[in-house]
């Protein structure tokens, strides 16, 4: 009998420490996926700002190559 209530107890700490653990992997994985999600959105805010700023840099370029054209044909 007390081999059985033992055993029962065992059985009960071993499920209690499986479900801990179960919800630590949950845990950790929502966030490991909250971290990946900021890691693209903060790179996609750069590749957005990079382009922005080519966009500015080749119509400042282009604004300029225009003027010189305008003031050596006139």
């Amino acid at each position: 009998m007390k081999n059985c209530v033992r055993a029962a107890a065992r059985y009960k700490k071993d499920v209690a420490l499986a479900v801990e653990r179960q919800s630590s992997l949950e845990q950790s994985k929502a966030q490991l996926e909250l971290d990946w999600q900021r890691r693209y959105e903060d790179l996609e805010r750069l590749q957005y700002a990079q382009s922005e700023e080519l966009v500015r840099t080749l119509s400042s370029a282009r604004n300029e190559v225009l003027s010189t054209w305008i003031f050596f044909f006139c």
